[in-house]
């Protein structure tokens, strides 16, 4: 991670988003992205990274917003560790996606490091993700069990959950005390960064 000395008073916030960069983005990384970007133009005091996956590069938006590609954590161990090292430069590091590698690196490390864990969590896309991996066969629907597994002990591992809807906040509150979710307002207002 690129550390920029005139941002030292900027709360340092790293989104974690498992997911390649490309010209095929879901609706979620076009999301941060934009609101990255939108950081990259405003007077706020934040310094933020999007990590995405993908060949290894950063493209530095703003002294103080910057998008950073790494390579999917899990096939070599040095990309865990490379992902551990920029954590500790983090105030506050939202997780997109559960039971993902950059997810996963986040929740081990948040045990060891200062950084407040933040998951944004969305019931239908963790059910729907863990359906599409359900099939007929035996195999199937045991990662599809694993998968809900990893999302429930990733929330207990976050300091604050954000939910959009009340299905997520239902959702959550199984797992997670009432006082740790947060409720979200639907869509971004990017005119906040201006």
């Amino acid at each position: 991670v690129v550390r920029n000395p005139s941002c030292s008073g900027h709360v340092k916030i790293a989104v974690l988003l498992d997911a390649p960069a490309s010209a095929q983005n879901c609706g979620t990384s076009l999301m941060w992205e934009k609101l990255t970007q939108a950081a990259a133009t405003s007077r706020l005091p934040v310094d933020v990274t999007l990590y995405r996956y993908g060949k290894p590069q950063t493209i530095a938006l703003a002294p103080h917003a910057r998008l950073l590609h790494l390579p999917p954590p899990g096939s070599r161990w040095r990309d865990y560790q490379q992902l551990e090292r920029h954590l500790d430069y983090y105030d506050i590091v939202h997780t997109v996606m559960s039971g993902r590698p950059f997810a996963n690196t986040a929740a081990r490390c948040r045990t060891t490091r200062r950084f407040a864990l933040v998951h944004h969590f969305d019931a239908a896309a963790s059910d729907q993700e863990a359906a599409h991996e359900s099939a007929p066969d035996i195999a199937a629907a045991i990662l599809a069990w694993r998968r809900r597994h990893q999302a429930k002990r990733h929330l207990r591992r976050c300091d604050e959950v954000m939910v959009m809807l009340p299905s997520d906040q239902d959702a959550a509150s199984i797992v997670v005390p009432a006082e740790r979710i947060s409720s979200l307002r639907t869509g971004a207002d990017k005119s906040i960064f201006h």
